[in-house]
Parts: structure tokens; sequence; C-alpha cells
């Protein structure tokens, strides 16, 4: 620390208490609202505050109003300010300030402003963060006044910063708006639609591959044969290609769902179901993996399909063959029946190369706009950084 400030260990009792936390049984789980909110990790928080979407009957290990719970469990170090009485899993501890001593709202701007620097003594980042751990981790601790006079002042800024991101993210949401819009435009009318597993140009549909039986002597093998894709997309909604090695001659049978370049993957289940993707050139041998279907057709007619999926009319399409309320999700099978507007082939290729070219500004566009989300942020860590070094005039 670049500061006079006194550093002070969290497991100092005149600083802080430390709860982790410990999962209760899974009987006492419910979605109705019964007992205290249960959050189990960082899948829970929000922007400040976690969300509880399971209550546990169980009191289990207790969170107060205030506390700071931070992840104890990968990824490590992301905090949330508890907002009511909760209960905590093992991915969470709760970190409940001495309030004579640190302000619980300091606290949490301090660790917000490192919470992506979490290492362990030899350098290395937590794989999990023990209660030794968090014990032995010193914060500085100003005079308690100090600390409200920092708070202050960072909410301040803070608060315009996230006001700068809140404008820039509807400015993005915008654009992927007018990008819809124009798909809409241009593409045809249901004047004479036929059904995806009708049309003769798509040569194969190919069902969603499970990771999942995979055997375990295989399952980590690390080769540079073939590969199962396991992640179709990232929390931004883009696809990431992430896979894992694997002998394709043990499995053989895999190499069906082969994918190339220029394939149309559909996620088929979860968060992310019904957006689309364009398999993009690959390095190695992928095969599809689960919670997704894949088109295969000729080049127009691929590059057809990707817009259609795309526009709010291939997007209320796909709603329409959903099943399920706890999860829902579609199938191939589903897919085939969607009635879709084929033009003919030079149609397709108007309509291709217009939107090809108006997505490529448009990818311009929102590349920029992210680079300014990311400047933000990056603003915003050196105004903490800057706080807890005592540069904060």
């Amino acid at each position: 620390m670049k500061t006079n400030w006194p550093a002070k260990k969290l497991r100092d009792p005149e600083i802080c208490s430390l709860i982790m936390g410990q999962s209760p049984p899974s009987s006492s789980y419910n979605s109705n609202g019964d007992g205290l909110p249960f959050f189990q990790g960082k899948k829970d928080f929000g922007q400040l505050y976690p969300t509880p979407s399971v209550w546990c009957s169980n009191s289990g290990k207790i969170a107060e109003p205030n506390d700071v719970l931070i992840s104890v469990r990968a990824p490590v170090g992301p905090v949330n300010l508890c907002k009511e009485k909760s209960v905590i899993g093992r991915g969470l501890a709760a970190l409940r300030p001495n309030s004579a001593n640190l302000n619980y709202q300091f606290l949490f701007l301090f660790l917000k402003s490192i919470e992506n620097k979490w290492e362990g003594f030899g350098g290395a980042v937590f794989a999990a963060i023990t209660k030794k751990d968090l014990g032995e981790f010193e914060i500085p601790v100003p005079p308690i006044e100090e600390q409200k006079r920092i708070v202050a002042k960072l909410e301040k800024i803070l608060s315009k910063i996230q006001e700068a991101k809140n404008l820039r993210e509807e400015t993005f949401d915008g654009t992927e708006t007018f990008l819809s819009s124009a798909f809409d435009k241009c593409l045809p009318k249901m004047g004479n639609p036929k059904k995806l597993g009708e049309i003769t140009e798509i040569t194969d549909f190919v069902a969603n591959g499970s990771f999942a039986s995979l055997k375990e002597n295989v399952r980590y093998k690390k080769t540079e044969d073939f590969a199962i894709l396991l992640r179709l997309v990232d929390n931004s909604r883009k696809f990431t290609g992430k896979f894992v090695y694997i002998d394709e001659t043990a499995y053989s049978f895999l190499s069906k769902s082969k994918l190339k370049p220029g394939d149309l993957i559909l996620s088929n289940v979860g968060a992310n179901l019904g957006t689309v993707f364009k398999v993009p050139d690959l390095k190695k041998p992928m095969s599809l993996g689960p919670n997704s279907v894949v088109i295969k057709a000729n080049r127009y007619l691929q590059n057809y399909l990707y817009c259609w999926f795309r526009s709010s009319l291939g997007k209320k399409a796909i709603r329409s063959i959903v099943t399920g309320s706890g999860q829902p999700k579609f199938n191939k099978t589903d897919l085939k029946t969607l009635d879709i507007p084929i033009p003919s082939v030079s149609e397709q290729e108007k309509i291709v190369t217009y939107l090809d070219g108006l997505s490529g500004k448009v990818q311009n566009l929102k590349k920029l706009q992210e680079e300014q989300l990311l400047e933000l942020e990056s603003l915003k860590q050196s105004v903490l950084h800057q706080a807890f070094q005592g540069k904060l005039v």
C-alpha cells in the first residue's frame, strides 16, 4: 500500500467476521419462496445484489443484510452485497464487517477493485478460497470517517460511469434491433412457404451430440485428432467454439456429425435458445456437442437461412416449436416442421449480399461500442485503484 493506513487481516475480530457457506440438504430447496433465499455462487450475482431463484427451508449458514458476499469457488473473487437475510452455499462466503472499524461499503468497493486479481501466496490464481486464505488477506483500514468519505466520493463517480455504460448498452441493443428489422424488410412474405424438412437443397440434419456419454478414459484425453464442441456461446451470445480433443478412433460414430465451415448451428436449449451461428473456418475436425442442432445446405441457402433465423419472423417461428416449461427446448424433428419462405437462388443471393454488407457495417459499429464499454470499465477500475491508494481527492 502507498498510504499510511494500517493494513489489517480479515480474521481480526475487530475488523470482520467470516462465515463460510455450506450447502444444506437438497430436499430443503424450493422455487416457491418457502424459507430464506438461497445463493449458491456467482451465478446468482447481479450488478450489486444477488437475485434469488431458489429458497431454502433449512437454516444453514446465514448471511445478514450488508454482509459482503464473495465467490470462493471458481471463478474466485467476484463480490455482491447481501440485501436480505439469506442462506449461502459452499460457493460463497459472507464477510461481516465490525461496523465500529470497517464500513461495509468500503470493504465491498475495495474487494471490487481487486476481484480479478486474487492470487495465492506463490503468485498463482486461486482455484478456491479457504477460510484461512480469507483470514490472512489484508485490507487497508483508514479511520472510519475517512472510509465513509471515500465511499461517498466513489458512489458519485461510479454512478456517472454506470450511467454512461447504460447508455452505451442501450445503443448496443438498438443496433441489434436495427439489424433484425433490416432482415425483416428484405425477406419475402409468406407466400408459398416450404417445410424445412422438405427443402431438397438441405442434405442433412444432425442431432446434438452428448459429451456426457463419453467414457471417462476418453473423455479427458487430449489428442490432436478430433474435437467435440462443448460450449456454443459465451455470456455475450457470441460463438466461442470451446471444445475438447478426443481420440476419434474410439468414437468413430461421431464422424457422422462432423462440422464444416458455413454449417448453421442453432442453440436448442437454455438461455440462448434459438440463437443461430455460422461455423467458422476450423483448424481441426470438430463434431457437434450438446444443446444444439446443425443444418447443412448449399452455400446460398445456408446464408439465406442464417439471415432468416435472425429475423423476427424466424425468431417467432422458433418460439412456436419450443416445448417444456422447466427447460424450454426443441429438437431436429421439431425444426423440420418449420414453414420457411424460400425465394429463387438469384433472389437469395441478392438478399444475402445486401445483408452481408449491412451486417459488416453493424458489426464495426458494435465493435466500437464494445470498445467504449471496455474503456468505461477500465476507467471504473482505475478510479477504484486510486481510491485505495489514497489518491482520491
